[in-house]
Parts: C-alpha cells; structure tokens; sequence
C-alpha cells in the first residue's frame, strides 16, 4: 500500500523526503514546512531536528499547529518540544493529551477538568465533546471565566458577561434572526451549537452585553 501525506493526501514516492508521526502517519516535506516558523528542510530533504520532533507528536497534535497561528520554532524543537499551558503555565507532556482554543492556545487536562467543573478529563485522555466545547472558546473568554470564578455557572461564552436573558422571557427589542450563530453551556461553559429555534432539549438564551445567542 503506498504512503500517503495524512494532510494533504499526496502519494509519497519512493524518494520523496517525509516524516512520521508518533502515530504512525506520514507527513511530506511541503507540510512538513507549515508546521515550524523557521526552515525545517534543505537540499537533502527534511531536517533531522524537524523529523525527530514530529516523530514525538501525534497527527491530531501537528495538524492543531498547521490549521492554528502559532508554529514550532525549529531551534526549540531541539528540547523536549514540550508546550505550556496558556492558563497555568506547567509544561504539556509529550504523551499528555491536550486541548486548544479557538485562538490556537493549549489548555492542560487539570484546566480543563476546572473549567468544566468536571473530572472527566484525565492526563492522558481529554473527551472529545470537552476539546469540542474549548475549540470554540478564545483563550480571552476562558482566562475571564476562571478569573471571575464563573466556572460551572452560566454565562455568555462570547464575551463572558453574565448579563443574560432567556429568549422565551425577553424578546422585546431583540430580533431572533439577527443573532449570531451561538454555542452550548454544559455546566456553564460554551460550545459551537447553532440557532434558536432548532428542536433540542436546550433552553436558548441572548447575552444583553453583545447580543449573540447560545444555549443552556
């Protein structure tokens, strides 16, 4: 079976350059160079520094750094290629599961067990519907609800404010089809949802501060 680049689907032949990832994925030299900010290949092909460091990080941790802004300096990847959390600062081990916000910032399990008020994520395994809830959060927001002790209480995941209203109890002066596309509380933090109006079990809500939507 050929080689394929898990990212752009090209066929690797037998002498082009690659890398492979802790899990076993191929990567080709041309996505190779959209993870690092410096240059990582040369005229022999992919730079040892560079193909050792993507040896020791999943697909699903390089692909967060080829679609985020924020890129691996080559010279640091000569270290651990350990990152830091945004809110705590503690080194994210290499085989630490990790979550990343909207603006491409990392957040540890124990950070995102305390944003969630949950226990459900664990060092080495963050639920997929928690890393869902914290891919649609900037940082900003995040660092505000911690800070303001919001965390398992419900409040605007845009903009953090906690001037809300149900739609049902407040629709005066509001107009339902101007709200933009708004996200799911579980426990009081935020999630990409979609409009009022869809059939679930959530209640839906309009922060009065800047007049986006989600649900409860």
């Amino acid at each position: 079976m050929a080689k394929k680049c898990f990212i752009c689907g090209k066929e690797l032949k037998a002498l082009d350059p690659y890398a492979k990832t802790q899990d076993g994925k191929y990567i080709c030299q041309d996505d190779v160079e959209k993870i690092f900010s410096d240059k990582a290949t040369n005229w022999s092909g992919i730079k040892l520094t560079a193909s050792t460091w993507i040896s020791k990080h999943t697909s699903t941790g390089i692909k967060e750094f080829i679609d985020g802004p924020n890129k691996v300096k080559l010279s640091e990847a000569k270290g651990t290629g350990l990152i830091n959390c945004f809110v705590c600062n503690k080194k994210i081990g290499l085989m630490n599961d990790k979550a990343t916000t909207k603006d491409g910032k990392p957040i540890c399990f124990n950070d995102v067990n305390l944003l969630f008020n949950t226990s459900s994520a664990t060092k080495y395994a963050i639920p997929s519907k928690l890393k869902r809830k914290v891919k649609a959060m900037d940082s900003t927001v995040i660092t505000q609800a911690l800070n303001d002790g919001l965390e398992g209480k419900l409040y605007c995941p845009h903009c953090g404010s906690t001037n809300i209203q149900p739609l049902g109890s407040h629709r005066k002066g509001f107009s339902v089809g101007k709200a933009v596309g708004g996200a799911v509380l579980t426990g009081g933090i935020g999630a990409l949802a979609g409009f009022a109006g869809k059939k679930t079990k959530q209640t839906d809500f309009v922060c009065m501060d800047c007049g986006k939507q989600f649900k409860n």
